[in-house]
């Protein structure tokens, strides 16, 4: 890759959740010693972030979703490109493009399972060819999964079928970016056919553990745990299979653990109702107006916001429970694993497990992106 003006461009950084991730690498800037500069369509906004950073000569560029030129001079200007501008399906399209033409590499925190398919499909050729790294899911959609399986398989007998069980516990908001995903996610030709995460790639091996298809009692957390149809079970199989380090056979499931039975029937009408909702154009888009883009949770609420995934690691003849906690996990915590995940491209390029192709954080980052975690608060601990 040629010399660039910047380590890192930050496209989305007037949005809620890229405002979080400009300011969780300007903490970051000076110890770390990168650049970086900022990105979006509105240069007044731009230039009202920048000035609400401390460090010095942060790279400021006016670029618009819609113009393919000014795309590709934003992503050729940085060594990675870090985009926060979603929903995916719709927008994330033109990021892949610019970085393919630049030789950028590009990091998202979509959680959206099409949009990972179809860059697995169209570009993942494309950008092995070019030596280009593209990594999805790198915030809360699927870092505390993926990074999590990988700490709990690292502590299990080496050459031993394994089984890892997630339960994901917290209280958290959504902001409207994401909400638009999620709404987006549900209205998809896919929901309600085969699910909300892509299929298996491979067939279950015989004799794998299963996992309780419904609504049952969890014994590590003690919660209901629900299944989640989410990516992050996908993504971590597609770690698993490019480390090639996690046994000779590996599942894993995941799932939303309940305090109560109430909060479960209340959660499973509220689905329900959104998923009808989301159907139709008329009412998706009222639904859409519920939580604008652009909105999310203030500082206080956000700081009565938490999360823990709980996992269960069994072997023939082992068992562990080991656990991935921290602060509000859509927006403090992505905002930190995003900016770190972004941090290692730009700085450790070279060490990295995964050069190129579409990736995952497991895969990529692995245990220096467990380290970064830790050492900025995000907790990685064996429980039992």
């Amino acid at each position: 890759m040629s010399e660039r003006p910047f380590d890192i461009v930050l496209f989305g950084a007037t949005g809620f959740t890229g405002n979080l991730v400009a300011h969780a690498l300007d903490r970051r800037a000076a110890d770390a010693k990168f650049t970086f500069a900022i990105a979006g369509r509105n240069p007044s906004k731009l230039e009202a972030l920048r000035r609400s950073l401390k460090t010095e000569k942060v790279g400021l560029i006016a670029a618009d979703i819609h113009d393919a030129d000014a795309m590709h001079t934003m992503a050729s200007q940085a060594r990675v490109l870090l985009t926060t501008v979603g929903p995916y399906a719709q927008h994330g399209e033109a990021c892949v493009k610019a970085c393919l033409a630049a030789e950028t590499d590009y990091l998202d925190i979509t959680g959206e399972p099409e949009f990972v398919i179809k860059m697995l499909r169209e570009v993942d050729a494309d950008a092995r060819s070019k030596g280009i790294l593209m990594v999805n899911c790198c915030g809360f959609d699927s870092i505390p999964a993926d990074l999590g399986a990988l700490y709990t398989v690292k502590r299990l007998p080496e050459n031993e079928p394994k089984t890892v069980k997630g339960v994901v516990e917290g209280r958290f908001r959504a902001s409207g970016g994401t909400w638009a995903s999620a709404i987006h996610a549900i209205a998809s030709p896919r929901a309600g056919k085969g699910g909300a995460t892509p299929r298996r790639s491979t067939p279950k091996k015989p004799g794998a553990r299963a996992f309780p298809k419904g609504l049952h009692r969890d014994s590590a957390t003690g919660s209901w745990a629900l299944p989640m149809p989410v990516i992050d079970p996908w993504m971590v199989k597609r770690s698993m299979k490019a480390r090639g380090d996690y046994g000779p056979d590996f599942t894993y499931g995941q799932f939303l653990g309940l305090s109560s039975l109430l909060k479960v029937a209340s959660l499973g009408c509220k689905l329900t109702l959104w998923g009808v909702l989301a159907k139709g154009e008329l009412t998706r888009n009222w639904l859409l107006k519920r939580l604008p883009s652009g909105d999310g949770p203030n500082a206080s609420e956000r700081e009565k916001n938490h999360f823990s995934v709980t996992f269960t690691g069994t072997t023939p003849s082992a068992r562990i429970v080991t656990r991935v906690s921290g602060r509000d996990p859509g927006y403090d915590e992505t905002s930190k694993m995003f900016a770190e995940a972004g941090i290692l491209t730009a700085t450790q390029r070279k060490s990295l497990a995964c050069q190129s192709g579409v990736s995952t954080p497991a895969a990529s980052f692995g245990e220096p992106l467990i380290e970064s975690l830790q050492a900025l608060g995000i907790r990685f601990e064996v429980v039992e």
